[in-house]
């Protein structure tokens, strides 16, 4: 059968709300069936033009005013603290470390994790081992081990032979594993800090006072080794548009001004100046997934922190050191350029490294409302109400989640500072830190694609509002080709990467409204115990979270997971369980008889649960699919962004295409949790043996077309040249340690970029071909 280029039928797009995406989805239904060998005739929809992401805005919190004084200081703040060094435990840690290609982490040596959130700490076996039934596969990746430097024949982490077969269901183990040639589950991520117990900082030095702890998995001759985040770093360009952040989605589209879980933490408060009196405020912000994602690193004893560090304390370091410090900043930077100490010598940038501005605090004031930090009281942490979420399976890092409740003490003269006293500044440190780093990622919008020129824009929200015109040239006619397979609902790309934003866990997407409500997130839509083969009902989902059989669910549970478990987090309403992640079950709460969740809770809970096509019956049996789900990551730029899925676990686009032509990896063992649409497509399948050899090449050619459009058709080249608004300080990230001596680093020097940008292009992940199988 050609679907793609035989079949008639309009081009569709989903950005247009739920009707436009049941139109696709009843389009999509009737191409599996027609898989099956069930008969169906598919009517022609109406044509509904995509929309270009030059036209769409970012949403700001409508209460941002309550905090910024002036917006452009606030974003050269948030730049500064995302590329500064100082802000790691170790001077070395920077949030900008494991995002500085492309907003992702391309390094190489010392970036497998052997899957802590599952409970492995074995290097390098395969994730069949704990599937009952399944075959032994003996050549998994035996010299997987702390510190080791991957090459391109180390992926895919899963793969078959053909790689493009697709995988029958039902089946047995046996069955659906035949195929299978190498297989591990260990993942590719990035490295973070050396396990070390925090006990304090000094003011006016940038590292922290620390003591070396036993690291049992991260460890390289009996040394500590940099540690290695659970799954792999994804892109924050464009991530002002998502609803919650981290893959699980952890980090709430609400931001509490403390850490990464929004709503769910009824505890945690920041101190404002009313009337002379600091008082204790709830912060709820509204679109700000940015913010509850940054204040997460800063405080992990994985990422960026020394165990037990808190952001008062991360605050009373910063704001006594210069800006940037340990970097130069180059004089042409598109935010910090006036700023910069150093000068351009002969096209080099030298000098002096960091900011003109001796302190932190400076710029804190310039950013920030005064009553969030001019009150000379002092803020005295109450010992035993600092809440710390201690390493467990779901999640194996520690980290402060609240800092504590502070009581007020007048400031005098004679006043000494003990160890939990702070000004007010430092004890509202995570605030400034997560608004300032939210309005900063905000400005790195990837809209000038060859996608957005073939387009054109008819408001150009960030260009001043004048329309351009489509250019028809923009894309290649094999990128075109690729484009028109991206839509096609038989194969169902943009079922999930919606168009423009290329994920559908967006805030347009979710139709989160002002106060803070997804109103589109909890949705129903057909459920076969296994993707579409056999329907049986419908089932609940956290819209934009998918389980794609990408790996066993056992292994990491994803959305399924929930908030600390500790008393700011717990449902008093539930028994005291933590509060789920996932707005499913956070819905069945609120709407039980009596409702289940707390007032201040549910207020950011949508009321109905939506389907996804109109006229869809709801789940009967209350079934939800959660675990093992992850949030639709967006595809922009992904030529620089390798390696791929949370596991990191493919190299190039082509390895990825591959993987959804022969329907998932683990489609029958995760049965009852695959996402709508993960099934063989046969129309990227040419190793089929009933294929002619004509439709073999045609099916080649539609994979290579798919990856062409991705590849260059999404990439916007002010991203691969490194110009405003993705210009840079200087930044040393670690490479991983050296093998003679495991207590030093290797160190990658990436070089300062002003805004008119790089004279090298960024590379792909390992230089590959994003053809390259």
């Amino acid at each position: 059968m050609k679907l793609v280029r035989k079949l008639k039928f309009q081009e569709f797009s989903a950005n247009r709300g739920p009707a436009a995406l049941a139109k696709t989805l009843i389009i999509m239904l009737c191409f599996t069936l027609v898989f099956a060998g069930v008969p169906v005739i598919a009517l022609a929809q109406p044509a509904d033009p995509i929309l270009s992401l030059k036209d769409v805005p970012v949403q700001e919190p409508p209460n941002l005013s309550e905090f910024i004084k002036d917006k452009d200081a606030a974003i050269a703040l948030g730049k500064a603290l995302f590329w500064d060094m100082q802000v790691g435990s170790d001077s070395v840690q920077a949030c900008a470390s494991c995002h500085y290609q492309a907003g992702a982490d391309p390094r190489t040596k010392g970036q497998l994790n052997p899957n802590t959130n599952g409970g492995d700490v074995k290097w390098g076996n395969s994730g069949l081992e704990a599937i009952p039934g399944a075959p032994t596969v003996e050549d998994h990746n035996p010299l997987f081990a702390p510190n080791y430097q991957v090459n391109a024949e180390d992926f895919p982490f899963h793969s078959r032979n053909p790689e493009t077969q697709g995988v029958t269901r039902p089946t047995t183990p046996d069955q659906e594993f035949a195929s299978v040639v190498i297989d591990t589950n260990d993942v590719m991520s990035s490295q973070g800090v050396r396990f070390y117990k925090f006990l304090g900082v000094v003011p006016g030095l940038s590292a922290d006072i620390g003591l070396p702890l036993k690291d049992t998995v991260f460890q390289l001759k009996g040394r500590n080794i940099r540690r290695v985040e659970p799954r792999n770093t994804p892109t924050m360009i464009n991530a002002a548009f998502s609803g919650d952040l981290f893959w699980e989605g952890r980090a709430s589209m609400i931001f509490n001004g403390v850490n990464p879980f929004g709503f769910r933490d009824q505890d945690s408060t920041l101190k404002k100046n009313v009337n002379g009196t600091l008082t204790d405020v709830t912060v709820r912000l509204p679109y700000s997934a940015l913010a509850s994602q940054a204040v997460g690193p800063p405080v992990s004893d994985f990422e960026m922190s020394f165990q037990g560090r808190d952001f008062p304390r991360i605050g009373r370091k910063m704001l006594s050191l210069r800006p940037l410090a340990l970097q130069l900043v180059h004089p042409e930077d598109s935010v910090l350029g006036s700023q910069s100490r150093a000068k351009l010598v002969g096209g080099k940038v030298k000098g002096s490294k960091g900011l003109k501005v001796a302190k932190y605090s400076e710029m804190i004031k310039k950013a920030f409302k005064n009553e969030w930090w001019n009150s000379s009281d002092i803020c005295r942490v109450v010992e035993g109400t600092q809440f710390v979420h201690k390493a467990s399976r779901q999640n194996p890092r520690t980290f402060v989640v609240n800092p504590g409740r502070a009581k007020i003490e007048k400031w005098k003269s004679n006043f000494i500072w003990g160890p939990d006293d702070f000004s007010q500044m430092e004890y509202n440190f995570s605030l400034f830190f997560g608004l300032a780093v939210q309005l900063y990622e905000a400005t790195l919008i990837s809209d000038d694609t060859p996608l957005d020129k073939f387009l054109g824009a008819n408001y150009n929200v960030r260009g001043g509002g004048a329309k351009l015109l489509p250019d028809p040239f923009a894309l290649t006619e094999q990128e075109q080709l690729g484009l028109t397979l991206f839509r096609n609902p038989a194969l169902g790309c943009a079922l999930c990467h919606t168009l423009p934003e290329t994920t559908e866990h967006t805030n347009r997407t979710l139709a989160v409204d002002t106060e803070g409500v997804p109103r589109q997130l909890v949705r129903f839509l057909p459920d076969g115990n296994g993707g579409l083969f056999n329907p049986t009902g419908t089932a609940y989902i956290d819209f934009g979270m998918r389980n794609l059989a990408h790996r066993p669910t056992e292994e990491d549970i994803g959305r399924g997971g929930t908030a600390p478990d500790l008393p700011p987090f717990q449902n008093p309403l539930d028994d005291n369980k933590p509060f789920p992640l996932s707005y499913v079950e956070l819905w069945k709460l609120k709407t039980a008889v009596p409702s289940k969740l707390p007032p201040a809770v549910a207020a950011y809970v949508p009321d109905v649960a939506n389907p996804v096509i109109p006229g869809l019956p709801a789940p009967t049996d209350n079934k939800t699919v959660k675990d093992g789900a992850f949030k639709v990551p967006n595809l922009r730029n992904c030529v620089h962004t390798g390696p791929y899925f949370h596991d990191g676990g493919y190299s190039t686009f082509r390895q990825v295409v591959q993987f959804y032509a022969r329907g998932g990896n683990f489609p029958q063992t995760n049965s009852t949790e695959t996402a709508l649409g993960i099934v063989p497509l046969s129309d990227l399948d040419p190793a089929d043996p009933l294929k002619t050899d004509e439709q073999k090449a045609e099916a080649e050619a539609n994979i290579q077309a798919l990856v062409a459009f991705m590849a260059r058709g999404l990439t916007d080249e002010r991203v691969t040249w490194q110009k405003a608004p993705f210009d840079h300080p200087q930044l040393l990230v670690p490479n991983g340690a050296r093998d003679r001596t495991p207590l030093l680093d290797s160190f990658i020097e990436i070089p300062p970029v002003g805004k008119n940008g790089h004279t090298t292009p960024l590379s792909t992940f390992l230089d590959l071909d994003p053809q390259s199988p």
